[in-house]
């Protein structure tokens, strides 16, 4: 731990995506203790676009289904990433994260869906309980 602590977010991730592109149990396994360190082992000024993460992050948001997940929440009251963020969390796994402002990045790319559906911002409200991202974007229709 003292070793990954004395490493920049940066170092931790190329030191964890080394490991998972490894794949030995040994490699595995400080994969997943990175991961679940609670110490960022990404960037922290944020993501490119052009990132895969994020490009497969857009392709499940703006899927029939991720639209519809987005709908779905926003009819019960929910945030629209909390109907989409389950699938993320399942597409992207450990790569999905506080770190880099994933979770921000995908509360942007909702709100690009849900403001090309004819919705609007009306607040913020906490994610449901288990949500990698801590609050997003609540939306009502425009009309």
């Amino acid at each position: 731990m003292e070793k990954l602590w004395a490493k920049s977010p940066e170092e931790r991730f190329n030191v964890w995506h080394n490991a998972r592109r490894l794949g030995t149990p040994e490699a595995l396994e400080l994969a997943n203790f990175i991961a679940h360190s609670g110490l960022d082992y990404a960037e922290t000024g944020g993501i490119s676009l052009s990132d895969p993460r994020v490009i497969e992050m857009d392709e499940v948001i703006k899927s029939d289904v991720g639209r519809q997940a987005c709908l779905s929440a926003t009819s019960n009251g929910l945030p629209a990433l909390a109907g989409v963020e389950p699938m993320i969390v399942a597409k992207l796994g450990d790569r999905y994260g506080a770190h880099s402002q994933m979770t921000v990045t995908a509360g942007s790319l909702v709100g690009e869906v849900m403001y090309s559906m004819g919705y609007k911002v009306t607040g913020r409200k906490q994610m449901p309980a288990g949500s990698v991202a801590k609050s997003a974007a609540i939306w009502k229709a425009a009309r």
